[in-house]
């Protein structure tokens, strides 16, 4: 970990090649859309980043009718369960403690046995 006051100028031009730089988060929208309308507590969401806003998902294949599966999304920085809870706050849906975080594809992840 390097913490430094000019992060910008320390990316552009790095001082130690050891450094593994990360993206700033400043500009991203973390989107959450509840999976099973009408279960409570909700347990799945469909997620992505920036293909959102108030109104509106459109991340992965959210629009494409024929998108039934989801693979599995890490949330290692903690920023999809925080847009659950602001989602639990606005829309006032409960979910389950630790709820799973696909990313929403029209490809046949498991096929028919």
């Amino acid at each position: 970990m390097h913490w430094t006051w000019k992060p910008e100028e320390e990316r552009n031009h790095p001082s130690d090649p050891r450094i593994t730089y990360v993206q700033d988060n400043t500009n991203r929208t973390f989107c959450t859309a509840p999976i099973g309308v009408g279960v409570e507590p909700i347990g799945f969401f469909a997620v992505g980043d920036n293909c959102c806003d108030d109104n509106s998902f459109s991340c992965g294949a959210a629009d494409n009718p024929n998108a039934l599966s989801g693979s599995p999304v890490t949330d290692l920085t903690g920023d999809y369960i925080n847009a659950v809870k602001q989602g639990e706050f606005k829309f006032g849906y409960s979910t389950v403690p630790k709820p799973i975080f696909l990313s929403w594809t029209a490809e046949v992840l498991v096929p028919k046995p």
